[in-house]
């Protein structure tokens, strides 16, 4: 036989002498030792599995390393950006913004002076225009100014929005509500930028195309989805008729909106409402 496992084995052997007539019979056990091949021994396999570990134990160090190292470059990338953004705001805030503030103030200065009436409608022009650039700019350093990326960042910047109005159309009358205590949650800043611009293309049409002299805004949150209302009281359209028509306020706010996973409504209420939907992470 051969081949056989390792282990101890006893051989019976017997052996008989011829003593005459008869046999004597010499019964012996003989004892036989099979070590194990190398690689059969407890030490190989108690070595094999402690490198195995091992192995086991460098490759999740060596793959954690590397998740960090990207991580880590990818926040240096992101500061960096934010630090530019930062940068390049502050910029055009000190340097555009000052010098359409400066156009502004003397437009204003020389609509009080005595005109005659082509120059008071080119100065009229000229005061309207800077204010509208103003308001534009003012808008892009808030879109591209890292942090603030709260709701009530948001809210803020529609109420000075709204009180910019106040100004550029006296005879209108302008009102922005916000539910107290709105929640602390983070919005991304591109994200507010799509409502913000979508309430502002919803109040332009208010004061455009509604002939109402009241604008009312109002913002909160229900069942953890930011709510805004644009309304007016004006003579209202018929949204189904402007929808086939290829209305672009309409078209804008409605791409706008599915464009972050939102939702907008049109409705008829003593005027027009536009209702704006956005499902807060949570």
């Amino acid at each position: 036989m051969t081949r056989l496992p390792s282990g101890n084995y006893k051989l019976n052997v017997r052996s008989s002498t011829d003593g005459g007539y008869s046999y004597q019979y010499i019964n012996r056990p003989l004892t036989i030792n099979i070590l194990p091949i190398w690689y059969q021994t407890w030490w190989f396999r108690m070595i094999v599995l402690i490198t195995g570990m091992a192995l086991i134990w460098y490759l999740i160090q060596l793959r954690t390393k590397r998740l960090l190292y990207a991580q880590r470059v990818e926040i240096e990338k992101q500061i960096a950006i934010d630090t530019e953004r930062s940068r390049i705001a502050r910029d055009m805030h000190d340097d555009l913004g000052s010098g359409l503030s400066a156009i502004n103030l003397l437009s204003n200065f020389l609509k009080n002076e005595k005109l005659d009436e082509n120059s008071y409608k080119q100065i009229e022009k000229i005061a309207s225009s800077s204010t509208e650039l103003n308001q534009k700019l003012r808008e892009i350093v808030w879109s591209m100014n890292p942090g603030h990326d709260y709701i009530q960042n948001l809210a803020d910047f529609i109420r000075r929005y709204i009180t910019d109005l106040k100004d550029i159309y006296r005879q209108k009358k302008f009102s922005f509500t916000v539910q107290e205590g709105l929640p602390d949650i983070n919005i991304p800043k591109m994200i507010q930028k799509e409502i913000f611009l979508c309430v502002k293309e919803a109040v332009h049409n208010a004061i455009k195309h509604s002939g109402s002299n009241v604008v009312f805004v109002t913002m909160s949150v229900k069942e953890n989805i930011l709510v805004l209302k644009i309304s007016d009281h004006g003579s209202g359209f018929n949204v189904e008729l402007a929808k086939r028509s290829g209305g672009n306020g309409i078209m804008n706010i409605t791409e706008r909106m599915s464009s972050i996973n939102g939702s907008v409504i049109f409705y008829q209420n003593n005027g027009c409402t536009v209702e704006l939907m956005y499902p807060l992470p949570s």
